[in-house]
């Protein structure tokens, strides 16, 4: 499947398929744009993120310790 997408975007004259991608489904203009939006939003969202990891970790108990995917039904 990665092959054949490859393909189409080289035959319709685009770089890479995400760039194909870009180019045809009205998000940003090409995937550099792409990863500056995605930064962006990463950086607004990570101290909420930093708050919701403190909560979990003092509700678990872990002392600031790993958690696991299974620990979130527990908190």
């Amino acid at each position: 499947m990665l092959v054949a997408r490859g393909d189409l975007a080289r035959a319709s004259g685009h770089v890479s398929y995400a760039h194909y991608a870009c180019a045809h489904a009205r998000i940003e203009s090409d995937p550099a744009a792409v990863a500056r939006a995605l930064g962006t939003l990463s950086a607004r969202l990570m101290p909420a993120a930093h708050t919701e990891l403190r909560g979990l970790r003092e509700a678990l108990g872990t002392g600031g310790g790993a958690l696991h995917g299974w620990d979130i039904d527990y908190a």
